[in-house]
């Protein structure tokens, strides 16, 4: 069916997390426990951003940047998340992580080559 072993993964890695949360009760698990499904969100989103970029990446695209890329994203999206999930996600807080992701992707892409 699919060749790609990313692909696998990435299905893999949204199955894992679906079948998590849909058979687990939170309230019931131990604290610990609840960080496993942030775990499997952000992994799964960056295999999905990899896939992404893979499928539309030009011929002269810089395979270090859209990794670079890809990994700023998804630490951005699953900090958001994981301080909605918590009840403490804020405008300024969103703010703030939307700028320094921004300012981190920019130092770490001038940096590194």
């Amino acid at each position: 069916m699919f060749r790609n072993p990313r692909v696998i993964k990435t299905v893999v890695l949204w199955a894992l997390l679906i079948s998590f949360m849909l058979f687990t009760r939170p309230e019931k698990l131990p604290v610990g426990v609840l960080v496993v499904p942030l775990i499997l969100f952000g992994l799964a989103l960056y295999m999905t951003l990899r896939l992404a970029f893979e499928v539309l990446q030009r011929k002269d695209s810089n395979r270090g940047r859209q990794r670079l890329f890809a990994i700023i994203m998804t630490l951005a999206v699953t900090v958001c998340v994981g301080l909605q999930s918590i009840g403490e996600l804020s405008p300024r807080d969103f703010i703030t992580v939307l700028l320094l992701s921004g300012i981190s992707y920019f130092y770490v892409a001038r940096n590194t080559k």
